[in-house]
């Protein structure tokens, strides 16, 4: 079977691992493990950088960074699972890696989706998924540390205009369900063909 975002839980459930060799815990040599599928879903277009936390420590995000891009990897002798994904700051992006937590349960959605549109389609959009609260983007927390708003059941995570010397797009990031965000990426798609 191979691993993926929705029948991780499964996996991690039938395939429980109590041993982790010391390797496991030390740098990851690709030799010593087998790839067992990845946690990547591209069908909602560019992924974020942000990451989700939750405050129920037995639950964590797959939808969000790092997990949302990842492969899942297993130990060759001791069957451990590790998620193992690139770290993309700073300078050049490094290997690295989380083992699972096989008592914790992997969170499908909300996930984390970044949006950037030219402002003359930003009326239309707002209007297409009712997403009032982008018409008062200054009452949205901007960066990175923001807590996530909850408007009719979609989610933003922050708001921030895109940097760019013409300043005619708007970028944010999405935190919602998964067929949520493949609508924005189908409708965004569908609206830069009709141009």
């Amino acid at each position: 079977m191979e691993v993926n975002y929705q029948n991780l839980n499964t996996y991690l459930k039938d395939n429980v691992s109590s041993n982790a060799c010391g390797h496991v815990s030390n740098k990851i040599e690709h030799k010593l493990f087998e790839k067992i599928g990845g946690l990547y879903d591209d069908t909602y277009g560019y992924l974020s950088y942000l990451s989700i936390q939750s405050s129920d420590d037995t639950k964590v995000f797959i939808g969000a960074y790092p997990l949302h891009n990842c492969d899942v990897l297993k130990c060759k002798t001791c069957g451990q699972v590790v998620f193992f994904y690139f770290n993309d700051g700073g300078v050049a992006p490094r290997p690295a890696y989380v083992l699972a937590d096989y008592s914790k349960e992997y969170i499908i959605d909300p996930t984390v989706k970044y949006v950037s549109i030219s402002k003359e389609k930003l009326a239309a959009f707002i209007e297409a998924f009712n997403l009032k609260a982008l018409k008062n983007p200054d009452k949205i927390p901007d960066g990175y540390h923001a807590n996530v708003k909850d408007y009719n059941g979609r989610y933003i995570f922050n708001y921030r205009e895109f940097k760019s010397t013409n300043n005619e797009k708007v970028s944010f990031d999405l935190v919602a369900p998964r067929d949520f965000l493949r609508s924005v990426h189908q409708w965004i798609k569908a609206y830069d063909n009709d141009k």
